[in-house]
Formats: structure tokens, sequence, C-alpha cells
């Protein structure tokens, strides 16, 4: 199943998903990605399982520079 094939995804953790995201942004584009954490920011999260997330996944370069500029 591709990205775009409309297929449903469960999503147990939502920092997680977007640190995968950003992991496959080739395959599902980096404006998801970016969009994926933009909804992230928008909304309650914990920053620490963010961290977490971005460290386990490999994406702490991409992810939280972003997270840093934006939040105090």
């Amino acid at each position: 199943m591709t990205a775009d094939s409309g297929g449903r995804y469960r999503i147990f953790a939502k920092e997680r998903a977007v640190c995968e995201a950003f992991r496959f942004r080739r395959i599902v584009g980096e404006d998801v990605a970016y969009e994926a954490l933009g909804n992230l920011l928008r909304g309650p999260f914990d920053r620490a399982r963010l961290v977490r997330a971005a460290a386990l996944t490999g994406t702490g370069n991409f992810v939280l520079p972003p997270v840093k500029a934006l939040l105090p």
C-alpha cells in the first residue's frame, strides 16, 4: 500500500508519527512531514516524548530545530 492510496492507519503516539513522517519524508513528501509537525505544534503534545521519538528514529536533526525555533 502506498502513502497516497487512501488507506487507514492507526496512530498510537502523535509525536512518534511526526518523527516517522520525517524519517520517510522521501516517500510521503517533505511537505507532508512539515504539515504533520505544524499540526502537532498547534495542539497539546509531550515535548519529552517528541525528543525520545526523534532520538529513536534518528530524525532529531530535522524535527527538533523547528520546534526549538517556534516554541519558547
